[in-house]
Formats: C-alpha cells, sequence, structure tokens
C-alpha cells in the first residue's frame, strides 16, 4: 500500500483524471469580461420573455416595419396613440364631403325652410269648455287648445259658450286662436289684433288684445272665421318668426243637414298653415 502511495502517477494518469474532473463537473467557460457576450455566444432561439427584464425593449431595438396588426392586442390603441394628420380620408367619407355642399348652408337653410312649412296636425276638435252670459267672462274661464310654438312664441285657441250673445238673450258657441310670448317687444299682425310695436306683444298684453281670429256661431249653426281673413305674423326678439293662416269654426246645438265634423254638442274647429323662421 505504501508502495503504491510512494509511486508518481504517470502523465496519462493525469490527463485522464482532469478529463474525469471535467465530465463530472460539467462545462464551465471563463468569459473574457464585460460587454463581451455577442450574438455568436447565443443559441438562435432560445432566448425567451422571462430572459428580458420588463419594460427594457425600445423602439430601437424593433425592426422598422417589422410590428404588424397581429402582435397589437385588440381594441388597446387609442387616439393619442395615433398621429390622426397621418390617416387618409375613410372612402364612404368622401361622399360625406360633397356634403361640404351642405356648407353652402344657405342652400340647406331654404331646405330646412321648406321643411318648417306644415300644418297643425290636421285639426283639432274640441267642445266648449266654459260658459257664461258674459264673453270676457266665459273666454277666462275656457281650457286652452295647444295649437303650435316656436321659440318664445305660442299659439292656442280656445272654445266656449256666450249664452247671451250680443245681449239678444240667446247662446252662440265661440272659438278664437291667440298668439303668446314670453319675449317683450314682440309685434303681432292678424285679423284681430294689430301690436306692430306701438303696442308691442309683451308678455303681459292682456289676452283680449292678443285674438287673433274669431268665428262665433248662432243658435243651432256653425260658422268659420267670420271674416274669412284668418292670415297672421307674429316676430320675437332673438330672430323667432311665426306667419300662416289660424282657422277656426265654431257649431252651437245642431246643425242643419247633420253634425258633420263637429260631432254632437257645442264644438270648436282649429287648423291651419304656418311657415316658420
Amino acid at each position: 500500500m505504501r508502495d503504491f502511495l510512494a509511486r508518481r502517477p504517470s502523465p496519462a494518469m493525469a490527463v485522464a483524471f482532469v478529463a474525469l474532473l471535467a465530465a463530472l463537473s460539467g462545462t464551465a467557460i471563463a468569459l473574457p469580461g464585460t460587454n463581451s457576450v455577442d450574438s455568436g455566444d447565443i443559441k438562435n432561439n432560445v432566448v425567451r420573455s422571462k430572459d428580458i427584464r420588463n419594460s427594457n425593449v425600445r423602439s430601437g431595438d424593433i425592426r422598422n416595419g417589422t410590428v404588424t396588426g397581429t402582435d397589437v392586442r385588440n381594441d388597446s390603441l387609442t387616439g393619442a396613440d395615433i398621429n390622426e394628420s397621418t390617416l387618409g380620408m375613410v372612402p364612404s367619407a368622401n361622399t360625406a364631403n360633397s356634403a361640404s355642399t351642405a356648407n353652402t348652408a344657405n342652400t340647406a337653410n331654404s331646405a330646412a325652410n321648406v321643411d318648417k312649412l306644415k300644418t297643425v296636425g290636421g285639426f283639432k276638435l274640441v267642445s266648449a269648455s266654459a260658459s257664461n252670459a258674459d264673453q270676457a267672462t266665459a273666454r277666462a274661464a275656457a281650457s286652452e287648445v295647444p295649437l303650435y310654438s316656436a321659440g318664445p312664441l305660442s299659439f292656442y285657441g280656445k272654445c266656449y259658450v256666450d249664452t247671451d250673445f250680443n245681449g239678444v238673450g240667446l247662446p252662440a258657441t265661440i272659438a278664437e286662436t291667440f298668439a303668446r310670448t314670453s319675449a317683450n317687444g314682440s309685434i303681432l299682425e292678424a285679423d284681430d289684433s294689430n301690436l306692430p310695436g306701438d303696442p308691442f306683444l309683451d308678455s303681459n298684453t292682456p289676452e283680449e288684445d292678443r285674438d287673433m281670429t274669431e268665428a262665433s256661431s248662432p243658435t243651432n249653426g256653425a260658422e268659420t272665421d267670420a271674416d274669412d281673413n284668418a292670415a297672421f305674423g307674429a316676430a320675437a326678439p332673438g330672430g323667432t318668426s311665426v306667419s300662416g293662416q289660424a282657422n277656426v269654426a265654431a257649431k252651437q246645438g245642431d246643425v242643419t243637414g247633420g253634425n258633420g265634423i263637429y260631432g254632437d254638442g257645442n264644438s270648436c274647429v282649429f287648423w291651419g298653415e304656418l311657415i316658420t323662421g
């Protein structure tokens, strides 16, 4: 045993021993220093996401023109991510571009004005809602029948019975239309009213002075607006204007030949045409 330990190993034995140690310990290669690993030192396709520090890949690390739609999460880009000035026109927006002819807002305006030519919803049929031997009292008690409104201007009707019409002890159904404004300094020109600015049509103008047209039927009869002239015009500060025809008809009792459009009882019909601006 002592002879074996005292004997020096041969060179071949030494080389074999070193090789055995290298095989057992794996391969370890010493690198020359910092910043010395290059592309050739890394095996292709082995670097993974977890090998890269978060938020460390920059624009300069990505080849221009290589990121595609499939590399971006759906619905993740916002307006702040896009330079809008680089966007072209959406194809169908070109058609909308011809709507810049609608930019000639004057043409569009005149078209809009044509749209504003309309009727007051066909006609409105209502029963008399008040009666009194004094016309002013019956008028004040009657319900308003909304007809049309535009800006500060509005128009309504009333249907009531004066039981002592013209002081002769006979009843008459009366239909009237009225204008109203919430803007002082408005004007009204109508069959039964003339408020051209001296005086003005104001928010506190008495109702009887805002009457535009009236029809009063005798006992057992019917009548449309008395003098067949129902034209009116109104304008308010700020630019709202309405003109047209406000037609009314009234029936008292029963009409010879039947009640027709009026139906039974004392009733009124309101209709008309309007142009607003």
